[in-house]
This record gives structure tokens, C-alpha cells and sequence, in this order.
């Protein structure tokens, strides 16, 4: 990848992490439970 890490991530599947940028490292947030419950509807 082309970023100063070296390194990228992606996630797969139904959970509720999500990948974030901040000041060019990627960290890892957690969605609140009602938004996840969301996210599962609509990948149902």
C-alpha cells in the first residue's frame, strides 16, 4: 500500500468495527449497538 504504515486493512462480514483515518493511521472504532443492528438489517 501506499501509505507511511505500509500496511492497509479491510473488514469483512457483519460486525461492528469499521476502519479509521485519522492523521494518516488507520485505527479501528466500534459502531454503537443501535447502528450495527442497522447494519445487519440491511446486509440481511
Amino acid at each position: 500500500t501506499n501509505n507511511e504504515a505500509g500496511f492497509d486493512f479491510v473488514t469483512l462480514g457483519k460486525n461492528r468495527r469499521i476502519p479509521v483515518e485519522i492523521d494518516g493511521a488507520k485505527l479501528v472504532s466500534f459502531l454503537p449497538e443501535s447502528d450495527a443492528n442497522a447494519q445487519k438489517a440491511q446486509l440481511s
